[in-house]
C-alpha cells in the first residue's frame, strides 16, 4: 500500500511542477536571479577551464538539483500525510460546532451556542 500511495504523491507532485510552480517559479525574482547569476559563471568558466573540469562543474549543478527535487519531493510528502492525519481533527471539530456539540480543545471545554 506505501508503495501505491508513495507512487500518487509522485504523480500529483509532478502534475503540479508541471503546471503549476514552474510558471510561479520561473517568474520570481529570486529564480531569475539565480538563472543570470548561473549562466554568467558558466559562461565566464567556459573560457577559463578546462573542458572536464567545466564538464564537472556541471555535474555538480545536476547533483545540487538533483538534491533540490529530493527534497521538494520529501516536504510534498511530508505536507500530504499531515494533511491527511495531523490534520484530520479539523473536520471532527466542523462537526462538532456545525452541531452545537462541546469540544475540547487543550484540556479547556469550548461550548457552541445557537
Amino acid at each position: 500500500m506505501d508503495k501505491v500511495i508513495d507512487k500518487l504523491i509522485r504523480f500529483k507532485l509532478d502534475c503540479i511542477a508541471d503546471f503549476e510552480e514552474i510558471q510561479e517559479l520561473d517568474n520570481s525574482k529570486e529564480v531569475k536571479e539565480a538563472n543570470l547569476l548561473t549562466e554568467f559563471i558558466l559562461n565566464v568558466l567556459k573560457d577559463k577551464i578546462s573542458q572536464e573540469a567545466y564538464s564537472l562543474i556541471d555535474d555538480l549543478i545536476t547533483a545540487q538539483d538533483n538534491i533540490m527535487v529530493a527534497y521538494r519531493e520529501y516536504f510534498f510528502k511530508k505536507g500530504v500525510i499531515a494533511g491527511l492525519t495531523d490534520l484530520s481533527f479539523l473536520k471532527q471539530l466542523d462537526d462538532l460546532l456545525k452541531n452545537n456539540k462541546e469540544v475540547q480543545a487543550g484540556g479547556n471545554f469550548i461550548k457552541v451556542r445557537s
